[in-house]
């Protein structure tokens, strides 16, 4: 099992300051997708219908003041650091393996 805490500043204030914990990266990739579309609905009321793809959201994050998470290993009490360009990765492989998966379905 992992554990994982995913830490977000949003702007230069320690005010804007946020973590959410998880216990796999895919829950953690979900979440990270979720606020960006839930931040796209908020700048994008007007309209019925958001699309985006992976750019735009390695761009939203990149906007971000800071993003990283923690990961520790029942195995272990330490904690791993990654950062932005981690996630992304993540966020790519999960994105990837899902479209797999429903191709795999349809065919």
């Amino acid at each position: 099992m992992v554990h994982i805490i995913l830490l977000i500043q949003y702007a230069g204030s320690a005010r804007t300051k946020s973590w959410a914990e998880f216990k796999c990266s895919r829950d953690c990739v979900k979440y990270i997708c979720t606020m960006y579309e839930e931040n796209l609905k908020k700048a994008n009321s007007h309209l019925p219908q958001i699309t985006y793809d992976i750019s735009d959201l390695y761009n939203y994050i990149d906007d971000l003041k800071d993003m990283s998470c923690m990961i520790s290993r029942d195995d272990s009490d330490e904690y791993i650091a990654y950062d932005k360009g981690w996630l992304k990765m993540k966020i790519f492989f999960v994105l990837r393996n899902e479209v797999n998966v429903e191709e795999e379905f349809i065919d």
